[in-house]
């Protein structure tokens, strides 16, 4: 949906404007103060500020699409008296009534840019079940460890309402145990038995990834109202639990709760460098309730099932039968127990290889699909994996690696909340890339899927108050996050009067600034360094996930040892690993899929990075090896008859500037590397642009990944081509982003 502007200066966001639907105000099961005197059929209010006048709000509404004057305005609110002067501060004064002609009501209520199908609009009746993400209007969503250490009372407003939410009855649809099974199992329609007429499916749930289908279009964008159902949730008992203090506690709380939003781990920050965060890692915390302080069972330490949720969840066979509590980091069966550390070593050991990742994902101006397959293929699966202790190897019994029942330890919310944040950065960074059609997939509402996946797709089970399901084009554009009332610190609340351009070179600056590699060196004095050249060298690969079974992983080394299955990742030889999610003991299903290593934070490590190019090829063709393991553990290299490896390089450009993206050249295949390896080794690029699947026919890859765009080598020790100069998002018209992509793919083609 694009925005009705407004003049900036006319907006007045010192304090959040907050609007207020009648459907909100029922699902908080509050009575609305109204003023004497307003319409019967008014279904939208504004909460009046202090600076607040009927400029400003018919300003406001502008900005939201509702179409208002001040004439109406005064109607709407006779208790005015034709008088703006005498607006009050906490007044709510309507807005807009249910015969108002407004293009859209902010969140919660549905944007106009949907287009509404049969499929939408199935069931599509007023409903108390509503996702309509946290009321009061907006507030940052924080990174964990901050929260705790600036937002103290904020927390303990988190903890005791995540405990309360936990204690809810297993047959409330707002519970932990049914708000967790909507992800996976125990495969229940929600929010009730009537909620899903007809056929259901026996083995998916509801998220796009429960089939073990890697590679949906709606992976990241399902996500999102799931989120938003969780935060939902926890403000509403954050809200009530804040007004059971009393005297300045109360005031305090209250204020708390208002900042209260669901907060993330970011897993490549510079200062936790991947550790799990510490809170997570123990079993008790200290709380003050309203009731004086008390020492609980720390929430996100783990979910304890009552004993009908342990009996009904968990399906004949599982892993987790006899247990009635999640762990993390398992790796015998029938064990139960966590191993924090184990954990916390295992995926700090790739904190080299995920930020620069990561940096080049946010940074790429690739498509939204291949952003999101990025995501859903890279650290998404590695973390789950190693948080259910599947990994080095060795097959996990803890419930992160299981895709049904992942979403009952909380560190899963904690995951996914960062998920959305690299969306939302990605989104702000390329506002005109939209999601494309792409394969269907199965799920709980729809199985046995068939045509594609597009921005009209209902994203089941979540519907808006109308009784229509979300769908990702509610989620195309990241200023709608805004209406649902969270954002981040680097697409945070308070930019809600920038346009695109301008919102682009802000969150391009945060991410630069947060997780660019320092490559340029320091100096005094100068206002703008200069842009940075760097070789970037990976390990590419593509295979049929259909030689795997369940859960998978291929990981790489550089050196002259072997280490042992267990101890892959704590060996100094080890270079990274790609990790993928998949169904418990069960056959992935058939599909050419690609991914990427990055190889420079170990050649770095190892002083091989500042050789010259050959020599560096030279060496990785005496020292480059790789494993791989599925659920049944090591497997047979040579069995493999889909796997190749092929080691690239290719230019990109670090910029100086922090409002510019880093741009990349083309990659070269470097055959000198790989072509005498047996198991897998590439010699040509045409092994990786035109893969053969499990039963030996040229197929397209499945899932698209960032090893496409390879240039032919002129000479086997041609250099990459050159990347383009980075420029200024604002700077850049559409039409210049596409002539440079364009000069990069016939740079690619003439191999040069």
């Amino acid at each position: 949906m694009e925005l009705v502007s407004a003049e900036p200066a006319s907006v007045d966001i010192d304090e959040e404007p907050q609007f207020v639907t009648a459907e909100h105000f029922k699902l908080a099961k509050r009575a609305l103060d109204v003023q004497p005197g307003q319409p019967q059929n008014c279904n939208l209010w504004f909460l009046v500020r202090k600076k607040d006048t009927c400029n400003s709000i018919v300003n406001i509404a502008k900005y939201f699409s509702i179409k208002l004057t001040q004439v109406t305005l005064l109607q709407h609110n006779p208790a005015l008296k034709n008088e703006c002067s005498s607006l009050q501060p906490s007044y709510y004064v309507c807005v807009a009534t249910k015969s108002s002609s407004s293009t859209s009501a902010p969140a919660p209520t549905k944007t106009s840019s949907s287009t509404l199908t049969s499929e939408t609009m199935i069931n599509a009746l007023p409903t108390n079940f509503a996702i309509v993400g946290a009321k009061g209007g907006c507030a940052n969503r924080q990174n964990i460890e901050v929260m705790i250490r600036d937002q103290p009372d904020v927390f303990n407003l988190l903890i005791l309402a995540l405990d309360k939410m936990y204690q809810k009855n297993m047959t409330d649809p707002w519970s932990w145990y049914q708000v967790a099974g909507v992800h996976g199992y125990p495969l229940n329609p929600w929010p009730d038995p009537k909620a899903v007429p007809g056929k259901v499916s026996s083995t998916a749930g509801y998220c796009p990834h429960g089939s073990g289908q890697i590679g949906s279009p709606i992976f990241t964008t399902w996500h999102r109202p799931y989120m938003l159902m969780l935060e939902q949730v926890i403000v509403s008992l954050g809200e009530e639990i804040a007004h059971q203090f009393t005297d300045a506690n109360k005031e305090k709380y209250v204020a708390a709760s208002k900042l209260l939003r669901w907060p993330y781990w970011d897993w490549v920050n510079s200062d936790t460098q991947s550790h799990t965060p510490a809170i997570v890692k123990q079993p008790k915390i200290d709380v003050t309730t309203p009731s004086g302080k008390k020492n609980i069972d720390n929430p996100l330490y783990s979910y304890k099932f009552k004993a009908k949720e342990s009996e009904t969840v968990f399906r004949p066979g599982s892993d987790f039968i006899g247990t009635n509590f999640t762990t993390r980091g398992d790796q015998i069966k029938g064990n139960f127990k966590t191993y924090e550390d184990r954990v916390d070593k295992r995926i700090q050991s790739d904190f080299p290889t995920s930020r620069v990742t990561l940096y080049q994902n946010l940074m790429s101006e690739i498509g939204f699909n291949e952003f999101s397959n990025a995501l859903e293929m890279g650290i998404h699966g590695r973390l789950h994996n190693y948080l259910g202790g599947s990994f080095d190897g060795i097959r996990g019994f803890s419930i992160m690696k299981s895709l049904g029942y992942a979403a009952f330890d909380p560190i899963f919310w904690l995951h996914h909340n960062n998920i959305d944040r690299m969306m939302a950065m990605w989104q702000a960074a390329n506002p005109t890339l939209k999601m494309r059609p792409g394969k269907k997939v199965d799920t709980y509402q729809n199985p046995g899927a068939t045509g594609n996946d597009d921005l009209n797709t209902p994203l089941y089970p979540f519907k808006h108050p109308d009784g229509s399901y979300w769908t990702s084009d509610d989620v195309s554009d990241v200023q709608s996050i805004w209406k649902y009332g969270y954002g981040y610190p680097e697409v945070p609340c308070d930019r809600v009067t920038m346009d695109s351009a301008s919102l682009d070179v802000f969150t391009t600056s945060r991410i630069n600034a947060l997780y660019k590699e320092n490559v340029a060196p320091k100096r005094r004095f100068i206002k703008r360094a200069a842009d940075s050249r760097m070789v970037m060298w990976d390990a590419n690969i593509v295979v049929d996930r259909a030689e795997f079974i369940g859960s998978w992983g291929i990981s790489f080394f550089i050196g002259n040892s072997t280490p042992s299955d267990g101890q892959w990742s704590s060996s100094d030889n080890y270079a990274g690993s790609i990790s993928y999610l998949g169904m418990d003991g069960v056959q992935a299903m058939s599909g050419v899929v690609s991914n990427t290593v990055p190889l420079n934070p170990i050649l770095k490590a190892k002083g091989i990075l500042r050789r010259s190019q050959s020599q560096i090829d030279d060496y990785l063709a005496k020292n480059l090896f790789w494993k791989a393991w599925d659920d049944h553990g090591v497997k047979d290299l040579s069995s493999m008859k889909t796997l190749k490896v092929g080691v690239t390089n290719n230019q990109m450009i670090v910029p100086g500037d922090n409002k510019k993206k880093a741009t990349f050249g083309a990659a070269r295949l470097r055959t000198k590397v790989t072509k005498n390896r047996k198991a897998g080794g590439v010699k040509n690029p045409s092994e990786l642009l035109n893969p053969v699947d499990k039963t030996g026919k040229k197929v397209a890859l499945a899932v698209s990944g960032p090893i496409n765009k390879i240039a032919t080598p002129s000479t086997e020790t041609a250099a990459p081509p050159p990347a383009p100069v980075p420029v200024i998002a604002s700077q850049s018209t559409n039409a210049a982003r596409a002539k440079n992509r364009l000069m990069m793919k016939v740079r690619s083609w003439l191999g040069i």
